[in-house]
């Protein structure tokens, strides 16, 4: 999975807390140790690209972090984002996540993306439980999933 510096910036940003700073750091410590991550650092081309974006593209709500992870996206074909947000979509990409989780409503939902949870309370991940997808991959068996957005 393909993620910037300023993704995980935003990801321990977001849970600064002190009552999650600890596992939020934790995971992206994790993260950074597993070999089927790859991070890219900060680098003057894709700011550059990025803050070109970020100010052709008045009309849009992007923010500059955004406009990076899209700069990063086209850079190594990928197209879809391990995010909720709605400018993923209309920068073109996918958004691999629902934007909302209805909490009275369940059959919304895709049988895909909710299967009721098992039974069992002993049981975390039970037989009624449907097992998460694994990520697309690319002709040359690679990766093309993004986690972009916090």
């Amino acid at each position: 999975m393909l993620t910037t510096e300023p993704v995980l910036w935003e990801v321990l940003n977001s849970f600064a807390s002190h009552s999650t700073r600890s596992a939020s750091h934790f995971r992206v410590q994790e993260y950074l140790r597993d070999r089927r991550s790859k991070v890219i650092g900060f680098d003057p081309v894709l700011n550059s690209a990025a803050l070109h974006l970020y100010e052709t593209h008045y009309d849009k709500d992007w923010g500059i972090v955004d406009c990076l992870s899209f700069e990063v996206m086209r850079k190594h074909g990928i197209h879809d984002a391990l995010t909720t947000d709605h400018h993923f979509v209309q920068a073109g990409f996918t958004a691999l996540l629902p934007t909302r989780f209805p909490r009275h409503r369940p059959q919304l939902l895709s049988p895909a993306l909710h299967t009721p949870p098992a039974r069992t309370s002993t049981a975390r991940y039970g037989a009624n439980r449907a097992k998460p997808s694994t990520p697309r991959e690319m002709p040359n068996g690679r990766n093309r999933t993004a986690l972009i957005a916090a």
